[in-house]
């Protein structure tokens, strides 16, 4: 009788890992510790004052290399660069018989979240025919996520031939409507990457456009729109030769 009145021994779960590892810790971890916190705790606000300080010296840095130039043989430089690309541009768009020749350079712009960059066009010069819009501070920017065919294409091909109204990105029909483009031709710029024998980096890109002429290629003859008056032109061999001269002329320039 006593047997069945005395109550069943209670039973404890078993203490977790970082318990069982406190209780076996030898002291000298445990003061260690305890003193790390409060040498951390009492230098605290110097610790912050100091990442404070590293903060407002870089963001002025950044504020001051993207504001000023370093010197002013480098604002000479910079000036002489742009000078070159337009003077390339002019004597591309007198060669080619075109109206209007666009040379952009590719740059990253904002970063998202993800720690990726947006990438960009800008427009570093232009040449255009006499009596003819600029567009250098009108629409001087062209993202890359806007024109992703265009891109995607140029990727795999020396050079793209553009149409009004039937091109694949809705940016690149936009712009050519909105300039009255009826044929352009958008070509990659490229350069070595360093450290990387072989491979061709893209630093940009550069578009000539004609208002009142469908350019073509050979296979292309077929695909003319009936309703064009305009003249009409081949693009042969010496003008695809003298796209590539200019793509390897800017690729030194910019």
């Amino acid at each position: 009788m006593l047997l069945l009145a005395t109550p069943a021994p209670i039973t404890y779960d078993s203490a977790p890992f970082w318990g069982r590892y406190l209780e076996t810790m030898p002291g000298w971890i445990l003061v260690s510790g305890l003193v790390v916190a409060g040498v951390l705790w009492l230098l605290k606000k110097p610790i912050e004052e100091f990442a404070a300080k590293l903060f407002d010296q870089f963001a002025e840095r950044v504020k001051r290399t993207s504001k000023e130039p370093a010197s002013g043989a480098d604002l000479v430089r910079k000036a002489r660069k742009a000078i070159i690309l337009e003077q390339a541009a002019e004597r591309l768009r007198l060669m080619i018989d075109c109206d209007h020749v666009s040379v952009y350079g590719c740059q990253n712009g904002e970063y998202l979240r993800s720690g990726e960059g947006i990438d960009k066009f800008v427009m570093q010069a232009e040449a255009v025919d006499e009596g003819l819009p600029r567009y250098m501070d009108t629409e001087r920017v062209v993202f890359a996520q806007d024109i992703p065919r265009t891109i995607t294409a140029l990727e795999l091909q020396p050079y793209l031939l553009l149409w009004a109204a039937r091109c694949d990105d809705w940016k690149v029909n936009k712009m050519m409507k909105e300039r009255g483009y009826d044929s352009s031709i958008a070509v990659f710029v490229r350069r070595p990457i360093r450290d990387k024998p072989g491979e061709m980096g893209i630093i940009g890109m550069y578009v000539v456009s004609w208002r009142d002429c469908e350019v073509y290629r050979p296979d292309q003859a077929s695909s003319l729109p009936a309703a064009h008056q305009g003249p009409t032109r081949l693009l042969d061999r010496d003008m695809e030769q003298l796209l590539q001269e200019y793509a390897n002329e800017f690729s030194y320039s910019m």
